[in-house]
């Protein structure tokens, strides 16, 4: 239990933090502990928050923004902080559910399986203590058995981490820990709407003095709202911690999870009248017997439908199995300093197969990352440096199999007998049979036709067989100018070198390969004023480095038989400032950010510029007086646009959609400054919590978004909508019954499928009013 002591009056002024930036940094210096010429001495209280139970971020984190010992306040940057408690409390369970509680968050279900969040109108990425995983756009779903609190950071990495494969922010989980003072178990078991039933039990503690154990396994067996939809999973996670002295930590945990699932690829042909009405254009193409590709039809009129009606045959799905390990030994040397070595291995194999047609299949995904750190203290002149130095070594190996040339959408009738939605496999276009599979895919390199044109043979990049060797050097210093001014300056250098060779070549021939190497830098330079111990004020500089990959797993292809250097010419640019304030007890945390971020994206296809702006503001209320009640207001506003674009291959923007005009499946848009599709300019979401002393409770919170466009031109637009989740529960300190109605008012809501990058052929219907009961036992 912590103690908070504050005076009653400081609520009252907190509860008027949101209202503006001027207002924000007027009532912080108005603190009982700013500089003034009168102290007024007020009442004060005493309440006890359970580290538990509490929302508010606070304390010193070993692995934060920067990667070094930091609270929320002191790092210069916009973030979130999802902590043990907000994760029980709000019955977080999936990516997208941090959403609601993550200001600039927006994820749009790719295909029903979100792997990476959506931050700031770009793909982000998932850390795990400080080391960056595996890229997973949606290769498989990523499992919650061993998080204990969530670090939600947007924008672009600082320099420490380096190059990434997406700039819109990141996600850094920080896994569960042995409990110190006794052994603890856990055992939870929820069922709700569609025979959705999940249950864990997580047991840890102390072995000895020195030994720490933590053990937990979750499984799942899901129906859905969506037709034909199933999900099964296991997950098994552990950890060990070994402290034979205060100088010396290992830390060891490791998850291997199995799941089968299903894509949920949502509906096609999406209209005005499909968002607004639910009324969805009949017909297909398949009754003509023409070839599907650009195929033309006759609709048969429209019929309403209720958004379960998927664009999915029976026998689809999906299968992943993934295991990762990390290890961290942190010591402090005799002469002073902090010595830390991060190691880090995933592995992963996964297949998805659609019968419309879509085939993808990752038989190998290797991930190892080695990070050496120093950090040390010390004063030159009146200046006191905290600096972070090291070096890390890290290395991919991506083997895939994919067809996305013949997935086309807008042919099939949803309405119909799910068995017609599938593709004939003897008019696939230029695939070749998978060994070992039964699926078909695209040759990842281009071989002679042999008609004597010299033209090649059609490839596709995400079929490849790549690896990624990269070294790289990093040195941070955080510099204190003065009592109230400190300087923090980052720069870190990258040597890649990757090879690439297509595993599935023509018979006859020889596999096509390449292979590149190339240097990349990333820089941070921060400016904080911290005119006392619960206020900081920032303006935050940052270059990223990044990489273009290949496939969802990550990964490098073929372009023209050639590794193309543009998938290496990439970056984010981003200038921030902001202010945080957390109140004298820790009751209040306020933040807002206003940002510019620029991400400039060469297209390997193209050769061209695909490049967007982004620039808003965020902002974030948390209050928590005590153990009774918390509760919190976030949002953020932006506009997001591409520069000059989109190139060629990223969103539909043909008119909205016509049965007598064929689907194109590589649009080419006219080149412009268009608004980002598939991103609202206004989200807010707010959220409170409260139990009574005899143990009963609720919680409710209200998703807000503005409108949105699907595609490029707005043809099709997304109206403003809502969503309430409400909550009741009994809870002591070994028993909790909780009952959650998910979408109280059951409103009729859409999301793009995908992200603006995949197109506007497919929406999907978020889930109608249900329910879930969930009983928690300790001991």
């Amino acid at each position: 239990m912590r103690m908070v002591v504050f005076p009653k009056r400081v609520i009252q002024v907190a509860l008027f933090v949101p209202l503006a930036l001027n207002g924000l940094m007027g009532m912080a210096c108005a603190g009982p502990l700013a500089s003034s010429p009168e102290v007024v001495e007020l009442e004060a209280f005493i309440v006890e928050v359970s580290a538990a139970e509490t929302i508010i971020p606070s304390g010193k984190r070993t692995v934060s923004v920067f990667a070094t010992e930091q609270s929320v306040l002191d790092a210069p940057r916009a973030l979130s902080m999802i902590t043990e408690g907000q994760l029980r409390d709000k019955n977080i369970q999936r990516v997208e559910d941090l959403d609601p509680f993550i200001s600039g968050a927006y994820s749009a279900p790719i295909f029903g399986n979100i792997g990476v969040p959506f931050l700031r109108g770009e793909l982000g990425e998932v850390y795990q203590n400080g080391q960056r995983k595996a890229f997973n756009r949606n290769s498989f779903p990523i499992s919650f058995n061993g998080v204990e609190s969530v670090d939600a950071v947007k924008g672009a990495a600082p320099a420490v981490f380096g190059y990434g494969n997406a700039t819109g922010g990141y996600l850094n989980f920080a896994t569960k820990r042995p409990p110190v003072d006794r052994v603890r178990t856990t055992v939870r078991y929820s069922h709700g709407e569609w025979n959705h039933s999940r249950w864990q039990v997580d047991s840890g503690g102390p072995i000895d003095e020195v030994w720490g154990f933590r053990i937990s396994y979750e499984g799942m067996d899901a129906d859905s709202f969506y037709r034909g939809v199933e999900n099964r999973s296991q997950s098994l996670f552990g950890a060990i911690v070994y402290q034979p002295t205060d100088a010396v930590e290992i830390q060891f945990n490791a998850e291997y999870l199995d799941a089968d699932f299903t894509e949920v690829p949502g509906t096609n042909r999406p209209t005005q009248a499909l968002i607004d009405d639910g009324l969805y254009i009949t017909g297909e193409s398949i009754s003509s017997g023409g070839e599907f590709f650009g195929n033309t039809f006759v609709p048969t009129g429209t019929v309403r439908i209720d958004g379960s009606q998927i664009l999915l045959a029976p026998g689809d799905g999906a299968q992943a199995s993934v295991f990762n390990a990390q290890a961290i030994l942190a010591v402090k040397p005799a002469g002073g300093g902090r010595l830390t070595n991060r190691h880090y291995f995933e592995s992963v194999e996964a297949r998805k197969q659609s019968s419309y047609y879509f085939f993808s299949y990752l038989p190998e995904s290797l991930t190892y990352e080695s990070r050496l750190e120093y950090e040390r203290e010390f004063e030159t002149g009146e200046i006191r440096h905290q600096t972070i130095s090291g070096f890390s070594y890290r290395y991919e190996s991506r083997r895939s199999f994919v067809d996305i040339l013949n997935e086309y959408f807008n042919p099939f009738d949803v309405t119909g007998d799910p068995e017609r939605l599938r593709y004939p496999i003897d008019r696939l276009f230029a695939v070749l049979p998978v060994p070992g599979t039964g699926g078909f895919a695209v040759p990842g390199g281009g071989y002679p036709r042999g008609d004597g044109t010299g033209r090649l043979t059609p490839s596709l990049s995400a079929t490849l067989d790549s690896q990624l060797n990269g070294l790289a050097l990093f040195v941070q210093d955080l510099m204190e100018l003065g009592p109230r001014w400190s300087l923090l300056v980052g720069l870190r250098l990258d040597r890649l070198s990757i090879t690439s060779e297509d595993p599935l070549p023509r018979p006859g021939y020889d596999p096509v390969s390449d292979s590149t190497r190339k240097g990349l830098w990333s820089g941070s330079f921060s400016l904080l004023h911290q005119p006392d111990a619960y206020q900081t004020y920032y303006l935050t500089l940052n270059r990223a480095a990044a990489v273009e990959s290949s496939s969802s797993s990550g990964g490098f292809g073929l372009n023209g038989n050639e590794i193309a250097d543009a998938v290496l010419d990439n970056s984010s640019d981003l200038i921030e400032a902001g202010a945080k304030v957390g109140l004298p007890g820790g009751a209040v945390y306020a933040a807002v950010a206003a940002y510019y971020q620029r991400r400039n994206r060469i297209s390997p296809r193209g050769g061209l510029p695909d490049e967007i702006e982004v620039m808003g503001v965020e902002w974030d209320i948390l209050y928590q007086p005590g153990p009774h009640l918390n509760a919190g207001i976030i949002g953020s506003y932006s506009e997001a646009n591409y520069i000059d674009g989109p190139v060629s291959g990223t969103p539909t923007t043909q008119a909205p959609f016509d049965p007598s005009l064929p689907n194109s499946t590589f649009p080419r848009p006219f080149l412009g400054d268009y608004r980002l599709p598939g991103l609202p300019r206004v989200l807010v979401n707010a959220f409170v919590s409260y139990k009574t002393e005899s143990g009963w409770g609720g919680a409710t919170s209200l998703q807000w978004q503005g409108e949105q466009n699907l595609d490029l031109e707005g043809f099709v637009v997304i109206p403003a909508q809502s969503q309430l989740d409400v909550a009741l529960f009994y809870r002591t300190s070994q028993f909790e019954l909780r009952f959650d109605v998910r979408n109280l008012t059951d409103a009729f809501n859409w999301r793009p499928t995908s992200t603006p990058f995949a197109g506007a052929d497919l929406v999907t219907r978020e889930l109608p009013r249900h329910y879930e009961a969930s009983l928690i036992l300790k001991f």
